[in-house]
C-alpha cells in the first residue's frame, strides 16, 4: 500500500513538472522575448546609406545596378546618378572604390569554403 501511494506521488509530481515546462514552451513561442531576426533581408532593404562611412562606398554599390534597387539615389530633387550625396568623401578626394569596405546591414552566408586554411 505504500509503495503505491508513493508511485502516485511521483506520478503526479512528474505530471505537474511537465505541464509547467509546457506552459513555459507554449509562452515562448505566443510572446516570445527576444525578437526574431530575418534570414534574409528583402533585396531593397540589403543598403542604406548609414551601412557606408564614404560616398564612395555607396556609389560602388549603386553602380553595380544603377537601377537602385537599394535606394541610394533618393537625395531630394531629380535622380542624378549619385548615390548617398551626403555622405563624406574618402579623405584625399573622390576615388573609385571596386568593394565597398563597410559591411552590409547583414552577413552573407559563405558560398564556397575553398578560401579556408587546411588543417596541419
Amino acid at each position: 500500500m505504500r509503495r503505491m501511494a508513493l508511485r502516485m506521488l511521483v506520478l503526479g509530481a512528474l505530471v505537474l513538472v511537465s505541464g509547467f515546462m509546457l506552459r513555459l514552451a507554449l509562452q515562448d513561442v505566443i510572446r516570445p522575448s527576444t525578437p526574431a531576426k530575418a534570414q534574409s533581408p528583402a533585396e531593397g532593404d540589403r543598403y542604406d546609406c548609414k551601412d557606408f562611412t564614404y560616398q564612395e562606398e555607396a556609389q560602388a554599390v549603386f553602380d553595380r545596378n544603377p537601377s537602385d534597387p537599394y535606394g541610394l539615389n533618393e537625395d531630394p530633387g531629380p535622380d542624378d546618378g549619385i548615390a548617398c550625396e551626403t555622405l563624406p568623401h574618402r579623405p584625399g578626394g573622390p576615388t573609385t572604390v571596386e568593394n565597398p569596405t563597410s559591411p552590409p546591414p547583414y552577413n552573407d552566408f559563405p558560398t564556397s569554403y575553398n578560401n579556408f586554411p587546411s588543417p596541419a
